[in-house]
């Protein structure tokens, strides 16, 4: 079982110790420290605290130590409010973060201000007090007390945009949307962590933005949304690896590598995960390096590989003693269970899930109560079989008449057992010989569909090459000579008076030339062939916006080079084909093309602001749509139709781009 709340709590967490708005720089803070009074030196620390919460915690302890005794006796009730807002950032002890004590010194910094300012607080009153609101909210986060968190975020989201202070609006907004996720609640979920990526971005809060794509991965996971959520978690990593976001890279590789195990690709997986243990010293997060020692483990029992899943199992086992954190603590005894089943020790792995279960109290997962249900059935038909092996050797001492009757009747029983197992395996035998022949004629009906979509598409393809070549190098060259020869012509009959008629003939013949060169690139785009698909697909957007005045917006990343040429003409006439639809039917004004390389696939998203459609996938549609989803089904891709009345319409297309496809 996989622990949902881990991402939450620690992104959770660190979010909350987030700040904005700090100008002056830790060196030259730190001399002034040094050089002040008495009591400017306390100001001065609760500045260097907050600078270096986010990224020198020992340091800001070691601040907070030398400023705590002077502030929280200060004749200043913010002075005083402060001392104890610092002071729930360092309440942690080696195994963990004593939350009710941190809620104290919250309670005390609150009941300051209230008191001195009698709710007539001003913006450094309301600064503070947000903050508190927010941490409270956390640790009821953290906690599990959803239901107090929540009204605690409202009431600091408030204060927040009372000041206009960007950074808590993004912060508490994201831990919204880290509620509804925990909850389940993954469309609101989603829709919050959408808002507050646009939000942070405005306001260039970067760790903020890539929080929200991370958990919007997860999110997009839970719904197995896998390739996605791949998307958004890969684009996390980019944007924490850019910006130095250690904390948010780590939690981004994590997911990343859950995403991947989901998918079935165990090798990336266990790849990702031990990329995000590096990025972290040995024993600065505990908890974390528990959870992806478990993560390894699981996945390494998944392939087999049980050495190396007994070896992460050990390094788990070291760093949760001292933890002592219950839920991973069912976990590991959840996956070692697992790993007994797989050498059919199933004793053991019944004692490992039920001591599991002690642990945790009670089970809320139906799948865990199954896997203790099956384990515990098999552990009783174990102690079955062995009360009846120990009651048969009594039977035997007592009397050898009654166990020869007994044997006789126990061996007709197995016989007739096991001749009712080999008719019920030679019937599932042969239901499954069955199923495989008729999985293989489905199979091989597929392909020659797919081979006669391919030969007829060949041969369109094969046609407007030919029909392009000889428009281009038959008839246009024909026509470029009877220019030729009209100009001739018209040079040397200079007394003719109606001389308008060789202008009209030499206008007529540029037009043919220039339609024949129309027709012929349309057919078979140069560009294609000389500069490959990016420049081919973005000189085209770019010529049919200006001709049909639409805006357009593309974003082509990632797109290699090499890619197969039928495959670059297939993916362009794809978006072709896209575009003409937009122009003729959807009475658009804006278009937007988002063409993505990923490890294994070339993912597009083609949109537009147009009128929509009614669709259904399983009726017939127009030829235009006809002739894309016949292209994508060429390709073996996907393809996803995002649309209704009034509403515009995305298209999604997911094409292969493994070692063997065309």
């Amino acid at each position: 079982m996989q622990i949902k709340w881990q991402t939450g709590f620690i992104i959770g967490l660190l979010i909350s110790f987030y700040f904005g708005g700090l100008s002056q720089n830790i060196d030259s803070l730190e001399h002034l420290f040094s050089n002040a009074e008495k009591d400017d030196r306390v100001e001065i620390g609760h500045q260097l605290i907050e600078h270096l919460l986010a990224s020198d915690r020992l340091k800001a302890k070691q601040y907070h130590e030398l400023t705590f005794e002077v502030a929280r006796i200060s004749q200043h009730y913010l002075t005083r409010a402060k001392a104890y807002f610092y002071a729930n950032y360092f309440i942690r002890n080696e195994e963990e973060i004593d939350y009710e004590k941190g809620m104290s010194y919250l309670h005390t910094a609150q009941s300051i201000i209230e008191k001195e300012k009698q709710s007539q607080f001003d913006k450094e009153d309301i600064k503070l007090l947000l903050g508190i609101l927010n941490s409270k909210g956390a640790i009821y986060y953290n906690t599990g007390k959803l239901e107090e968190a929540v009204p605690l975020y409202i009431q600091a989201l408030e204060y927040a945009e009372q000041i206009d202070h960007t950074a808590r609006i993004a912060s508490i907004n994201y831990n919204m949307g880290l509620i509804h996720y925990v909850q389940d609640n993954y469309p609101e979920a989603i829709r919050k962590l959408e808002w507050t990526y646009e939000y942070a971005k405005d306001h260039d809060i970067g760790n903020i933005q890539a929080g929200c794509l991370s958990m919007l991965g997860s999110t997009l996971k839970h719904l197995d949304s896998l390739n996605k959520a791949r998307y958004y978690i890969s684009e996390a990593i980019q944007l924490a690896t850019k910006e130095n976001y250690e904390q948010m890279l780590h939690e981004s590789l994590i997911g990343m590598g859950l995403v991947m195990e989901d998918l079935g690709h165990l090798d990336s997986a266990i790849h990702y995960l031990r990329l995000s243990l590096a990025e972290v010293e040995p024993g600065e997060n505990p908890l974390l390096e528990a959870q992806q020692f478990l993560n390894l483990a699981r996945i390494h029992n998944k392939l087999g590989e049980v050495d190396n899943a007994r070896t992460y199992f050990r390094k788990f086992r070291e760093v949760n003693d001292a933890l002592n954190r219950t839920e991973l603590e069912y976990q590991y005894h959840a996956d070692m269970a697992a790993l007994h089943a797989l050498e059919n020790n199933y004793q053991k792995a019944y004692e490992l899930m039920s001591h599991g279960y002690y642990a945790l109290d009670s089970f809320s997962s139906e799948e865990n109560k199954k896997i203790v249900m099956d384990l515990e059935r098999q552990y009783e038909t174990l102690q079955k079989e062995k009360l009846i092996a120990e009651q048969s050797a009594q039977l035997e001492r007592t009397t050898q008449q009654r166990n020869r009757w007994i044997t006789l009747g126990l061996s007709l029983l197995l016989i007739s057992m096991l001749g009712y197992v080999v008719f019920q395996q030679r019937d599932q035998k042969k239901h499954l010989e069955i199923q495989i022949r008729d999985n293989q004629i489905m199979q091989l009906q597929q392909d020659n569909k797919i081979l006669g979509l391919s030969s007829i598409i060949e041969g369109q393809e094969a046609e407007r090459i030919r029909i392009a070549k000889d428009l281009h190098d038959g008839l246009g060259s024909i026509l470029s000579s009877v220019k030729a020869h009209y100009g001739k012509v018209k040079d040397q009959i200079k007394v003719i008076k109606e001389e308008h008629l060789f202008d009209r003939a030499d206008a007529m013949i540029d037009e043919a030339v220039d339609e024949v060169r129309r027709i012929s690139q349309n057919m078979m785009p140069p560009v294609l062939m000389t500069s490959g698909l990016v420049e081919a697909v973005r000189s085209y957007l770019e010529n049919e916006a200006f001709s049909h005045q639409l805006e357009l917006s593309i974003d082509i990343r990632n797109i290699a080079e090499d890619i197969d040429e039928n495959k670059a003409l297939f993916i362009y006439r794809i978006i072709q084909e896209l575009t003409n639809n937009v122009i003729k039917h959807a009475d658009a004004k804006e278009i937007q093309l988002q063409m993505l390389g990923l490890e294994e696939q070339v993912q597009i998203i083609y949109e537009d602001d147009g009128k929509g459609f009614d669709y259904h996938p399983n009726s017939s549609t127009g030829v235009g749509l006809r002739s894309i989803r016949s292209r994508v089904d060429y390709l073996e891709g996907e393809l996803d139709v995002i649309t209704n009345p009034g509403e515009g319409a995305t298209f999604e297309i997911t094409i292969p781009i493994q070692e063997g496809k065309i």
